[in-house]
């Protein structure tokens, strides 16, 4: 059994346990069964890694753009843009 589930009893009548805690535990799952979500198709799990990498690219983009007009104060910021056009200067070289 996963962790985090409850065994349920039911028409059982050597149960040990009261009507509270086999209520109690009903609703346990029936919470659980609430709550899990359906797998992903393939096609759905495609697209939203493409959306994310879009998002991604959109920041990354933002990022430089930023450092180009020397609007960044902060190092860690720099430090990423430039590991970023290091990045795809090592792309650009690769795919030539």
């Amino acid at each position: 059994m996963a962790k985090g589930w409850k065994t349920i009893y039911t028409n059982s009548i050597k149960s040990n346990k009261t009507k509270e805690d086999r209520v109690k535990l009903d609703h346990t799952f029936d919470n659980v069964m609430r709550k899990t979500k359906p797998k992903k198709t393939t096609f759905e799990l495609k697209q939203e890694g493409e959306e994310l990498f879009v998002k991604k690219v959109k920041r990354e983009d933002s990022l430089l753009a930023a450092a180009a007009d020397g609007k960044l104060q902060s190092q860690t910021l720099k430090k990423q843009a430039t590991a970023i056009q290091k990045a795809r200067d090592k792309k650009k070289e690769k795919n030539k």
